[in-house]
């Protein structure tokens, strides 16, 4: 009994460390992570003196958690790649048509995202419950062949 429930949990660790993945996002200097990319906008465009800037990601989605154990998931392994990104925006319009001015500027970072959707492990609920109801419907199994 005790060798069939080690198997199952090795199998269920194995399954759990796939709703592990990493990510790209954008952390502002307060720690909120924006993510995912959202396209690109100019970051430091002026008129006096002209200048376009740089061209950045912009990550104008959800905020990601970075407080552990927060649902539906949170950010950690946190890595800056050495880039500058964006959050918000603000539409501009030149000689060459409309662009994105970066409004909201922070540092581009890696991090690996832990998935806590309880429905993402409804499954392995189910099986556990029913190597659970196996093991009971033997164990009885077993008695009732030993006392009849």
């Amino acid at each position: 009994m005790f060798k069939s429930l080690k198997i199952l949990f090795l199998i269920l660790i194995c399954f759990v460390n796939g709703y592990v993945f990493a990510d790209t996002g954008c952390m502002l200097p307060g720690g909120q992570i924006y993510s995912p990319k959202t396209g690109t906008a100019l970051l430091g465009a002026t008129l006096v003196p002209l200048s376009l800037g740089i061209t950045v990601n912009l990550y104008a989605s959800p905020e990601v958690s970075n407080m552990p154990s927060t649902c539906p998931g949170w950010a950690t392994n946190i890595i800056g790649t050495g880039n500058k990104c964006a959050t918000t925006t603000l539409l501009g319009v030149g000689l060459l048509g409309g662009y994105l001015l970066a409004t909201n500027s922070g540092d581009e970072v890696t991090y690996d995202f832990v998935d806590c959707n309880l429905d993402t492990y409804s499954w392995l609920f189910g099986l556990g419950a029913g190597a659970f109801g196996l093991v009971i419907i033997r164990k009885r199994k077993d008695h009732d062949h030993l006392n009849g």
